[in-house]
């Protein structure tokens, strides 16, 4: 495919890109310490809190994997992806009771609850988690990149890392925060407006697309196995209720009112962002019959159907949603890292050198994503490998911690290993030949064994985190 960039639309990426490198320098100015670098100072404000969220939870799974997902399952693939928000929702009642606990990440909040093995095993999650997720966003880079002709998926996947980890090293929070938040405005107009008006206005409209569409796409449980299905809405909708990059931006938050009004607002305009902006996929058979991988839509679209001026535009608006996907778990491995592995072994550490040992364990996580990336493959089968074991080893024991007095860390501890690890390990060797994906044996595993394990102990070490009243 021949981009064919003119001169209008070579401008305006460079203005774009210019946008971009200008906030990174600007915030770079605010990051004094590793506290800065990892949560921002705790002094994210509402519009700051939305933006950057939005954006964070869109990201490439918005034009990538959604679209992937729906191009090869219909409407199982949007069941998929919008059980994302369901889950998410589950995370609003908590928020307070996290605010309440004085932690800085989830992994500080559950030692808070139970112990400091809870905070490291849980930690380990994350980074699973957040490494699968953002290998997935350089692969998508790569995808991007092989599809409009500028260089093999291999060679794009590369740049994509090395754009995204110089950006996030440099800016830290607060540059991801502020560059999100403009994204957030951009990826609106782009996602919801001009992709799907020039996809229909191509396609002949509304109807000739759904007469085009298959009985087996568009029936639900017909695209994907019902056990596999179950799996993957468990996965995505376990993991948005624990999602640390939405706890990280709770934390983040000046107040616990910023931060409950933040998540409520973000929640329900990423979701109707989401569905206005997946239904373009459903042209896939109209204007591309022979694609096989749904990943590669959009940017054929911007490719042959945009007109100069907002070629340029839509090209980097997809290259910042790479960007701001990709820098907000880069940053969630880092703050891992140093709240959860460093600092509570180094108390004394200054936190200059905490700050150092935060911009190398990015470059370093980096390269493992990268090389994830290369043998996977599949953008969703990326993100749903960590987040199934991430969801298995952490929603049962941080709901039962906000809510169930009983809940032992011994027993907590016993289901994080037992749940997260059956799930990792289910999904790498035996998903292929059962249909069945992890996270429902390891959170039922987890479950069980919090329960059991609780209420055959004697009593709970600790008791739950009352949710407070804002702090002003």
């Amino acid at each position: 495919m021949d981009l064919k960039l003119g001169g209008i639309d070579i401008g305006v990426a460079v203005l774009y890109v210019v946008a971009f490198a200008i906030i990174g320098v600007l915030a770079n100015r605010k990051v004094k310490t590793a506290r800065d670098f990892v949560s921002a100072g705790q002094n994210l404000t509402l519009p700051v809190v939305v933006g950057t969220t939005i954006a964070t939870c869109l990201g490439a799974s918005i034009l990538f994997s959604n679209y992937q997902r729906i191009h090869a399952f219909g409407i199982d693939g949007l069941v998929w992806a919008l059980a994302w928000y369901v889950g998410w929702l589950l995370m609003l009642p908590i928020a307070k009771r996290l605010r309440a606990s004085g932690a800085t990440s989830l992994p500080t909040f559950l030692e808070k609850r139970y112990n400091g093995r809870t905070r490291t095993i849980s930690s380990v999650f994350v980074l699973v988690s957040a490494i699968s997720t953002c290998a997935s966003f350089f692969l998508a880079f790569g995808t991007m990149a092989q599809t409009l002709g500028i260089c093999d998926m291999k060679t794009g996947t590369i740049v994509g890392a090395v754009v995204i980890v110089i950006f996030t090293v440099v800016s830290g929070l607060w540059g991801v925060a502020l560059t999100d938040s403009l994204q957030t405005i951009i990826i609106a107009i782009g996602c919801c407006i001009l992709v799907p008006y020039y996809v229909f206005k191509t396609a002949g409209g509304v109807e000739p697309v759904m007469e085009s569409v298959s009985e087996n796409v568009l029936g639900f449980g017909q695209g994907l196995p019902t056990m596999l299905l179950i799996g993957y809405v468990m996965s995505n909708l376990l993991a948005a209720a624990a999602e640390p990059s939405f706890a990280q931006r709770i934390f983040a938050s000046k107040d616990s009112r910023t931060a409950v009004i933040g998540q409520s607002l973000s929640c329900g305009i990423s979701a109707v962002i989401c569905i206005i902006a997946v239904l373009p996929a459903f042209a896939i058979p109209v204007l591309y019959p022979d694609m096989t991988d749904g990943a590669q839509f959009i940017t054929n679209v911007v490719a042959d159907y945009f007109p100069a001026g907002l070629k340029g535009l839509m090209v980097s608006v997809i290259m910042g949603l790479l960007l701001t996907s990709g820098d907000s778990y880069l940053m969630l491995v880092s703050s891992s890292v140093v709240d959860d592995f460093v600092r509570p072994r180094k108390p004394d550490m200054e936190e200059k050198k905490l700050l150092r040992i935060g911009r190398v364990v990015i470059i370093i996580a980096a390269v493992v994503m990268v090389l994830l990336a290369l043998y996977i493959k599949v953008i969703y089968n990326l993100f749903a490998l960590g987040a199934s074991a991430y969801a298995a080893a952490v929603f049962v024991p941080l709901y039962l911690g906000c809510y169930w007095k009983k809940a032992n860390t011994r027993a907590i501890n016993a289901a994080m290993l037992c749940g997260g690890g059956v799930s990792l390990i289910w999904d790498l060797f035996l998903v292929n030949g059962t249909g069945i994906r992890g996270v429902m044996i390891g959170t039922a595993l987890s479950l069980v064994i919090c329960v059991v394990g609780s209420l055959l102990a004697k009593k709970p070490e600790t008791e739950c985190i009352e949710a407070k009243q804002d702090e002003q």
